[in-house]
């Protein structure tokens, strides 16, 4: 998992920018695919980041959205 700071650091970039972290897990063709978005409150997706599984564990693909969202997003 993604180290405390990292999610702290995210959840108050979202709070800075009026956005609520939103976290789904999905299958697709028997593969879970996971969405790490950014919303609004209206809804509206501001950012989204996107990972297949591809063998790898929960935890490791969380922790690659979450560094993934903190390069990219409202840098």
């Amino acid at each position: 998992m993604a180290d405390e700071t990292d999610w702290n650091a995210l959840r108050q970039r979202c709070a800075d920018n009026a956005t609520e972290l939103v976290l789904r897990v999905e299958t697709m063709d028997g593969e879970y695919r996971f969405s790490l978005a950014a919303v609004d409150r209206d809804g509206k997706i501001m950012w989204d980041n996107r990972a297949n599984d591809e063998g790898h564990a929960p935890q490791h693909i969380v922790t690659q959205l979450v560094t993934s969202a903190l390069e990219r997003w409202w840098v």
